[in-house]
């Protein structure tokens, strides 16, 4: 991970698919996986999670169910916390659940990991706000994202690691504390598993006009062929509240948008000089910035 991955190399593998059916009695809404692509978790009109393990990312079985009270629509694991094996779910109550996978073994790398079951954090976020359908951790895990299907609005939360705690003779990292920072009404068509995508870089220099601490992605409320630029005004974690601007509207001729993604997202990408911002001309003079 100390390259960036060359044009030839395959994201997909075809023809390795691995195929698994029963697990949920009805339909799948959601898939993530763990960091360290040995845990991956299902969400489901079932209302249930289950939680998979695999070894070296393939070889995957069914290792623990969580029930949730109503349709789980979204899942997504947290970049670092509890070393890869806390995720949350969004679920049609209006909840957001963190859960954390209980393992054992001396290698998650290796596959070697035994899954015990899975712990669920009393506290309930987001309640009251409508179905939740869509959840995106940031890269660095310090910000998550909640769009709720009633009203496209978005939620954004401060994630905060937990406090070592002393449980079984041993300490463990305790729960992570969500506050919610940020409020924006009609920022997201919220589809089901349609996230809203996070940026990895802080773009420089300062005197860039896109120049921010951290830059989001949203497919518009107003127009789902639309996708909205976000981009916050202060530093993570400073701040009672965040304000988030959008920057930027990229107009599509698709009929709906239904993913989005920045390729400073993936793991292997990285930056060896300020990116460069480029102006888009036409007859009539400037469009726009790209």
């Amino acid at each position: 991970q100390d390259s960036m991955p060359s044009s030839s190399s395959p994201i997909l593998i075809e023809n390795e698919v691995e195929v698994k059916s029963g697990a949920h009695t009805k339909g799948v809404y959601s898939i993530s996986f763990s960091a360290s692509l040995n845990l991956a978790v299902t969400t489901s009109h079932d209302h249930t999670a289950v939680v998979w393990r695999g070894k070296g990312e393939k070889g995957w079985t069914k290792t623990a169910t969580v029930l949730h009270p109503s349709c789980v629509f979204s899942c997504m694991f947290h970049p670092t916390s509890s070393g890869g094996k806390l995720f949350a779910t969004g679920c049609e109550d209006g909840g957001v659940r963190l859960c954390r996978v209980r393992g054992r073994g001396r290698d998650e790398v290796e596959g070697e990991m035994e899954v015990d079951g899975v712990d669920i954090c009393d506290e309930v976020i987001n309640e009251g706000c409508g179905q939740v359908r869509s959840l995106s951790f940031s890269p660095s895990g310090t910000r998550l994202a909640v769009g709720c299907y009633a009203d496209d609005t978005l939620y954004i939360y401060a994630v905060q690691s937990g406090e070592r705690e002393r449980r079984g003779g041993g300490e463990e990292e305790g729960w992570p504390a969500c506050r919610r920072i940020a409020k924006l009404h009609g920022a997201h068509r919220t589809g089901v598993n349609n996230r809203v995508a996070f940026s990895a870089l802080t773009l420089s220099p300062p005197s860039s006009p896109l120049s921010t601490p951290m830059m989001m992605a949203s497919v518009n409320g107003g127009s789902s062929s639309d996708v909205t630029v976000w981009t916050s005004e202060r530093q993570e974690g400073e701040q009672e509240e965040e304000r988030w601007n959008d920057a930027h509207t990229l107009s599509t001729t698709a009929l709906h948008v239904k993913t989005l993604a920045f390729a400073s997202s993936y793991p292997a990408y990285f930056l060896p000089s300020p990116p460069r911002v480029l102006e888009r001309k036409g007859g009539r003079g400037r469009e726009g910035r790209e």
